[in-house]
């Protein structure tokens, strides 16, 4: 889909004004037209996000010409991230919901894993059941964490890592991408590193505050908001006395005394 022509999609837009009609509430839908609106993208029309089945109606005027209102998106056709990553959230609630249609799920996602292209679409198929949470589900992240690419398996082990801090399960690749060259896999290991809290995951927030991209700076000192104040107090004010001594860049102090007003009882 990404490959065709603005005006193509514009045409079939038009073409199928009145395609997809029916139920937008998910409870009353059935499993295949569940699926169909998170994996087959029909170009149903919509002014507003409830009027679609996977609850994301895209307004963004991208046709060569002007035409009204919107169109439903699945995953193919979510061209922004923060597309993707609403409707994985949402089809996590989805399957806690109806756990009979996790299976049908897991089978989905390995299909588009396989046919997906880049690696962040990949990654946010991978987090649909990172979402859900289970037991169940956390096995398919644990799979390609075993037996994944080596970009999955990092993005798997995050997520591991992240889920159960009583475990050393994924805190290798949350060292990996911690130190990674990639801005994205720092600030993902920031916000892994935020839900251990542990001496390992205190380390890693402690090196993230010093790091030279200013919004894995940022993300770190989000994370560590949300770790116990005995623990997050004194590394950030470690970090405050260097920053006393002229050491840092714009915006550091900002992000430490953000933290530490979050951390105030």
């Amino acid at each position: 889909m990404h490959g065709w022509s603005r005006a193509a999609i514009a045409g079939l837009v038009i073409a199928c004004a009145g395609c997809g009609e029916g139920s937008t509430d998910p409870a009353a839908a059935s499993p295949d037209a569940v699926l169909a609106a998170f994996f087959d993208d029909d170009l149903v029309r919509c002014e507003r996000d409830s009027d679609c089945l996977a609850g994301v109606c895209d307004l963004t005027p991208v046709f060569t010409f002007s035409v009204s209102g919107g169109y439903c998106v699945g995953f193919p056709g979510a061209f922004e991230r923060w597309q993707r990553v609403l409707l994985a959230r949402k089809l996590a609630d989805l399957i806690r919901a109806d756990p009979a249609l996790a299976e049908r799920v897991w089978s989905r996602l390995a299909d588009e894993s396989r046919f997906a292209v880049r690696g962040e679409e990949k990654e946010l198929l991978l987090l649909v059941p990172a979402l859900v949470g289970t037991p169940e589900a956390m096995e398919q992240v644990r799979d390609v964490y075993r037996q994944g690419d080596s970009g999955l398996r990092t993005m798997a082990g995050l997520y591991l890592a992240a889920s159960n801090p009583g475990s050393d399960e994924g805190v290798d690749r949350l060292v990996e991408a911690s130190a990674s060259s990639v801005d994205r896999l720092r600030m993902h290991a920031a916000w892994a590193a935020g839900q251990r809290c542990d001496r390992t995951g205190l380390g890693i927030l402690a090196d993230l505050l010093r790091d030279r991209s200013a919004l894995v700076r940022q993300a770190a000192g989000l994370s560590v908001e949300r770790c116990p104040a005995a623990d997050a107090r004194p590394l950030l004010e470690a970090r405050r006395a260097e920053l006393d001594t002229g050491e840092g860049r714009t915006g550091d102090r900002f992000v430490v005394e953000s933290a530490l007003d979050a951390l105030a009882p």
